[in-house]
């Protein structure tokens, strides 16, 4: 029996629950009381499969939905269970609910309307909130099934008027695009967008398919496609709100705005807060009339409720002196008493407070902690078994349920995890379990609990362990891979050209030539030189990315200087990667200490780190402890965003070798984050033996004396310091690691000290850079290098504005963070208007207390701002983009942009990432002058910062510049100029090949074979007509090296585009030959007037008999007098054989000619 099918069984059979089933259904109210923590879900769950209703549980806040939503998950998988989350908004702000949020409570609403019985979980504010009507909703959507007849042209009308957008190609969520006889749509409602192929009106196929790839990933049947707003114009909607605004309201302005908005059917930002014009009031409640109501401490959700209307009485007052278009509190918010005067409900306490008829009480208790000592949480469940009591443990992940594992493995007890239970099919092997074992599991609870009646202990590992748990996780998968090469073009962009160097991009042109057309890149470099690229050569030109900031200078077609950067970038090249090599191999002469394998210690500190581990900071973690456990001294790179993790790794390995008797050293670039790194290190050791010292300018001399002769003593185990730690006069007694954060930020002089360490102990080095594949895959042979790229599961992800400067919303924005108890960035990028602008915000929030930093301040000052605002000295820091990197602030949860449009991609994402560091919600407001027209550049800048709200997007290819321009952060920053001479990309292939050189390692198989026939090949504007998805696929099409990647981009073509036209199929075949050439090591194949000429490499898979053989046979066939590697083929230009033809006579030539096992 699997664990949670325990303990409901546990649960069920008390006597009280049956007792509590009949209450409510003879009672109009029920009062459950002395129900603890995760117990209130399993006790929901319970009653909904005792009863035949659905459920409404309602809770004060967001926080217990969430956490009574998780419970019934994982007791009751089987539930159809609903969490309806509210807008996270203030009332009356002028910006639009998050699109996530809306199509969560879109689908709960379609859910409920379907018929389905379920439970639905919602905060107050969520339930009483009006929205769209029932009558209303419930013809809000369209079924789409296969084989149905349904008109082309109106089902794109009707997705328009559902809300979604129509684009070129679908990518994300609310965006349908059209391509013929093919509709593209991403659902809301959907994890993939939809393909839906069409045959005049009738749909013919429905496949899901993938957002990045576009290709197909499997066939439907059906998709509904639900609303992608919960305020959708129609006609009575639209007249009620037009009549209510003639007849309302006195600012004459605004609502010449939003009638005009409304009649030609524009949504604007903030309509959702409007909703009250165009319904009669309609809330969750009334969507479920029949349903229980569960009512979680009620006293505190009628206190919320008050709460709420008070607030939005204050707002709606204080914007009613300016007249502004609002609806009332009483009109956004349906009454808590009257929705709940006839209605059944169950109120949920965990004190036992009643004692009246219809008040049920349970005997659930708390659980102890036992941080204090493994071995006596051991003893305690021993004695508890002995008293009847039965046991289930609930692990985070699967780690921690390995290790409860081993650390119950004592005399007289029998833990078992639940997964060996289970076989492979996910059937139960083992039905039943003895009264001894403990069984154990994985999963986050709110809390476990212990059911006296039927002696039953359900424990949480944080429980065991003393673990303070962020509960509530929201999961964002993402790739944990370096990030991939950058091959998106736009017109204007800079390139280079492996042979020609550093030109500009304008497009891709059709030009005619020998009577044939093909499609050309078109390159400008200096002077205006024009050069055309044949289209199957595009694999020589790269997107420049130098990462310095300054546009590059033009290369002149023709002179010598490009090939003279070139030699020069290889020359610096040699002379790092040698110096790489050299470290390298002096790490791997060099016996290190080797560290012995985990003690009981070691677990017992790593089960009581409060998060879950990310499987790329378990790999991180599992490769540095391999590392010191080994003989070689470990020199490891860990790259990650801040907040994704390394300082656990770092905490880790910092413990293992305290735990072996060594001394770690930890150097910090800066004083401030020396202190945090003080306290995060004093907290996470708390519980354990081992003496942590700071030395920083903070410290009194006399500490800073006291310290260092206990360093050299050995009487200090880890030593947190700046620079100071590198001086003259420190000496460890055994040091055994040295963690270096930001390496990248130490001065010139101290890096001698820092090679020194290198090969005498164990060395990690902590980045916030990501790292690109590229320049990954170079290092990997001289540097080990564990990459951190999945976000905590705990964090979520920045909801991002673009609005022009307003003051209302600046306003509303501080005053929720401040609200709530966090803290805001301001940013405004001008010292000159600084303080002014300090004092525009006091006037607008008076009762917030406001800081100012910026870079023209003394490095005292700025620290002594940034110390007061990371201590909640001051609730808003107005700065400049001196924040940008560094400090990790999990208070700061909201940061307003001024002047956005002004800014670079990568410093938005940058700065972006300042907040939403903990398990609070984050805002990002990026805003541009009032009436400002934006240039294209910083539309398509925001645009892109905007769509990129995912966790882990700075792994991704939306942050086109930011790694590069650090990528010196890895390789030192003398190495920038080189990026900048080069490129990024061509950079990290003269790399590649420099180290492969300087280590001796494997030659890297460049071969490469040319082609360049007279055709008629293009990609027609009809077929595809977006040029961004055109070069796209020349690009995939020229990158083609085996027959099986051709065959994969046909069937891409085919799933995208539908059939190809014969001059697409021209391409292909190009390609096939390309493919087939190379495979026999032809160096090129060249049509000139009348012949083909092929040359063969020395290394050529040829059968040089059968090719004299053919040649003798064959009249058209000839090898070149002068170049004896070069056959010419005669081409019939009378009859102008096709280049199908010519491809055929190609084809059977080389079989003929080719050794018998090559290819």
């Amino acid at each position: 029996m699997s664990l949670h099918s325990l303990v409901i069984q546990s649960f069920q059979s008390s006597p009280v629950f049956p007792a509590s089933v009949k209450s409510i259904q003879a009672n109009g109210k029920t009062i459950a009381q002395g129900l603890y923590g995760s117990s209130k879900g399993l006790f929901v769950g319970s009653i909904f499969q005792a009863t035949e209703n659905s459920i409404l549980v309602l809770t004060s806040t967001t926080r217990e939905a969430e956490e009574i939503y998780q419970d019934i998950r994982y007791f009751f998988p089987e539930i159809v269970c609903e969490m309806f989350p509210s807008w996270e908004m203030m009332p009356y702000e002028r910006i639009s609910p998050f699109s996530d949020v809306i199509h969560h409570r879109v689908m709960v609403l379609h859910k409920i309307v379907s018929g389905e019985r379920l439970v639905v979980v919602a905060p107050v504010q969520a339930a009483l909130q009006n929205i769209i009507p029932l009558p209303i909703f419930k013809n809000l959507y369209i079924d789409i099934k296969m084989g149905e007849e349904m008109l082309y042209e109106l089902l794109i009308e009707e997705i328009a008027h559902l809300g979604y957008k129509r684009t070129s190609m679908v990518e994300g969520s609310g965006e349908f695009s059209v391509k013929g006889d093919i509709l593209d749509i991403f659902p809301s409602s959907m994890e993939n967008p939809v393909r839906i192929e069409f045959f005049g009106d009738t749909i013919e196929r429905v496949r899901t398919f993938d957002a990045l790839s576009q290709r197909m990933i499997e066939e439907i049947d059906f998709v509904e496609i639900l609303p992608q707003r919960e305020l959708i114009y129609d006609k009575q909607g639209t007249a009620r709100a037009l009549e209510k605004l003639s007849t309302d309201f006195s600012n004459q302005q605004e609502k010449k705005e939003i009638v005009e908005y409304i009649t030609h059917g524009i949504y604007f930002n903030g309509i959702e807060h409007l909703t009250p014009l165009f319904y009669e009031p309609f809330c969750l409640l009334d969507y479920l009339p029949e349903a229980l109501v569960v009512l979680n401490e009620e006293e505190r959700i009628s206190k919320a409720e008050k709460r709420l209307l008070y607030e939005a009485g204050e707002i709606f007052h204080s914007s009613h002196k300016h007249q502004q278009v609002k609806p009332s509190p009483q009109e956004l918010y349906s009454s808590y008493d009257k929705k709940l005067a006839h209605r059944k409900s169950v109120e949920l306490y965990f004190l036992t407070r009643f004692d009246t008829d219809n008040a049920i009480t349970f005997k659930i208790g708390t659980p102890d902690g036992f941080k204090e000592s493994i071995s006596r949480f051991s003893e305690y469940v021993k004695g508890k078994i002995e008293e009847g009591y039965r046991f289930g443990i609930l692990a985070s992940y699967e780690g921690q349920a390995k290790r409860l594992k081993d650390i119950l493995s004592v005399p007289e007890l029998s833990p078992v995890l639940e997964g060996d239970l289970i076989d492979s099919g996910g059937k139960i092997v083992k039905q039943k379990t003895k009264e001894n074992d403990i069984l154990i599991s994985t999963a986050t609870l709110s809390s476990g609990f212990i059911l006296h009646d039927t002696r039953f202990y359900l424990l949480m590992d944080r429980e065991i362990f003393g673990r303070k748990r962020s509960f509530f996780k929201k999961i964002h998968k993402v790739n944990s891979t370096p990030i991939e090469s950058f091959f998106e073009l736009s017109r204007g962009d800079y390139v280079v050209h492996v042979n020609y160097g550093i030109g500009k991009f304008f497009g891709i042109e059709r030009i005619k030539a020998y009577n044939k057309e093909k499609d050309y890149i078109k390159l400008i470099y200096a002077e205006s030189e024009t050069l055309y690229i044949p289209i199957e050569q595009m694999n020589l030109v790269q997107k420049y990315i130098g990462g310095s900031g300054n546009e590059p200078t033009l290369d002149k077609l023709g002179s010598k200087s490009w090939e003279k950067t070139k030699s020069r970038v290889k020359k610096a090249l040699e002379q790092m990667a040698g110096e790489l090599a050299r470290l390298y191999k002096s790490r791997l002469e060099n016996r290190g200490i080797a560290c012995a394998p985990d003690s009981e210690w070691q677990m017992q500190f790593e089960a009581s780190f409060e998060y879950d581990e990310t499987p790329d900071q378990l790999n991180a973690i599992i490769d540095a402890k391999k590392d010191m456990e080994s003989l070689r001294t470990m020199d490891r790179l860990i790259c990650g965003d801040v907040g994704y993790g390394k300082t656990e790794v770092a905490m880790r390995a910092c413990f293992k070798a305290v735990m072996n008797g060594m001394q770690v050293g930890i150097l910090v670039p800066t004083t401030i984050l020396c202190e945090q790194h003080f306290e995060t290190f004093k907290e996470r050791f708390k519980n354990f033996p081992v003496e942590i010292r700071m030395l920083s300018r903070f410290c009194s001399p006399k500490d800073i004396e006291k310290t260092v002769k206990q360093l050299k003593e050995g009487q200090v185990d880890v030593a947190i310091g700046t620079h100071r730690l590198l001086s003259s006069d420190i000496h460890f007694k055994n040091l055994g690691l040295v963690i270096i954060d930001e390496e990248q930020k130490f001065g010139v002089r101290h890096k001698e000290s820092l090679k020194k360490f290198r090969t005498m102990v164990d060395v990690i080095s902590l980045s916030a850079t990501p790292i690109p594949r590229t320049l990954h895959m170079s290092l990997a042979s001289i540097r080990d290098i564990s990459i951190i790229n999945t976000p905590p599961e705990n964090r979520l992800p920045i909801d991002t504005y673009i609005m022009e400067f307003n003051e209302n919303i600046i306003r509303d924005a501080i005053q929720r963070e401040v609200k709530r108890g966090g803290q805001v960035f301001f940013l405004h990028n001008r010292v000159r208007t600084i303080y002014e602008f300090a004092g525009f915000i006091q006037k607008l929030c008076p009762a917030v207390s406001i800081g100012v930093a910026h870079g023209q301040m003394s490095e005292h000052e700025l620290e002594e701002v940034m110390h007061k605002f990371i201590n909640g000295k001051f609730d808003v820091l107005v700065c400049t983009t001196i924040i940008e990197s560094g400090l990790d602030i999990p208070n700061a949860n909201t940061i307003l942009i001024d002047r956005a449009d002004a800014l670079g991609l990568s410093q938005l994402y940058q700065l972006r990432g300042r907040v939403g560091r903990s398990k609070n919600k984050a805002y990002c407001y990026l805003f541009y002058p009032e009436d400002m027209v934006l240039s294209e550049i910083a539309q398509k800048r925001l645009a892109a910062i905007r769509a990129f709200t995912d966790l882990g997007s700075g792994f991704k290819i939306a942050m086109k510049d930011l790694e590069i321009r650090e990528a010196g952060n890895i390789l030192g920053p003398e190495q920038s100029g080189d990026i900048a001479a080069v490129g990024f990309d061509l950079y990290c292939k003269l790399l590649k090949e420099t180290v492969d050189e300087v280590i001796g390692g494997s030659e890297i198989d460049s071969f490469e074979t040319f082609v360049d026939l007279r055709y008629d090949g293009f990609i027609p504007d009809s077929y595809i007509p977006d040029e961004k998805q055109k070069f796209e696929i020349y690009k995939k099409i020229v990158g083609c090296t085996t027959f099986d990647d051709i065959a994969d981009i046909k069937q891409e073509l085919k799933d995208r585009f539908g059939e190809y036209p014969s001059i697409v199929g021209s391409l292909l075949s190009l390609s096939y030959l390309k493919v087939e050439a190379k495979t026999l090591r032809v160096s090129s194949v060249v049509e000139t007037s009348g012949q083909i000429n092929i040359e063969f490499d020395r290394q050529n898979k040829i059968d040089v008999k059968k090719l004299l053989n053919v040649v003798t046979k064959d009249k058209t066939l000839v090898l070149n007098p002068n170049k004896p590697n070069t056959l010419i083929v005669t081409v019939d230009e009378d009859n102008e054989e096709t280049l199908s033809e010519k491809l055929n006579r190609l084809h059977e030539l080389f079989n003929k000619i080719k050794i018998t096992n090559a290819g």
